[in-house]
């Protein structure tokens, strides 16, 4: 459950910036560790990505089209759970690098149905090699029953989260 903005931003009132009664710190808050673990997540991806051309989100891109070919822009944003007009800008910018196809089944770009062009499944198939040898490396470092506990909780916190609309009252960094 979400926490409302305006009891949010009483209890930030409340307490002030130099108010000693603050009960979390940064570093047991979810939240928090997760952000930051993203952060660091996404700088390495994207290291691991510089030679081969491409950003994350258009790794992604291309990893769900090749799962899923044939699928509509909007079909691959629900997946990715990304704004559809972010990736119609990646599936262009793609596109222009001939790594994906699109056409339609009227004849229209009202319904783009994007798949892999031969040069997209060369570079998705070495993005999935990449992809896996970072999952290994998390594995041999955490252990595969830990590495699956993990899985289950990160499903746990996106089903729990998605529950929450962005339309609902929940706090942002900018809100307070």
């Amino acid at each position: 459950m979400g926490v409302k903005k305006s009891e949010a931003r009483e209890q930030v009132g409340a307490l002030g910036p130099t108010n000693p009664s603050f009960q979390l710190p940064l570093e047991a808050g979810v939240g928090f560790r997760l952000s930051r673990l993203v952060r660091i997540l996404k700088k390495n991806w994207s290291e691991e990505l510089i030679d081969l051309g491409v950003t994350p989100p258009q790794a992604a891109i291309l990893r769900a089209v090749g799962l899923q070919p044939e699928s509509s822009v909007r079909h691959i944003a629900r997946t990715l759970d990304s704004d559809p007009m972010n990736v119609k800008r990646c599936v262009d910018e793609l596109e222009a690098k001939g790594l994906i196809e699109s056409g339609s089944r009227d004849g229209g770009r009202t319904s783009r149905r994007l798949s892999l062009t031969e040069s997209g499944v060369n570079l998705v198939v070495k993005i999935d090699a990449l992809a896996r040898a970072q999952q290994k490396w998390i594995e041999e470092g955490l252990g595969a029953e830990l590495l699956s506990k993990l899985l289950q909780s990160i499903e746990g916190l996106e089903s729990l989260f998605s529950k929450v609309s962005e339309a609902n009252t929940t706090v942002s960094d900018s809100d307070i």
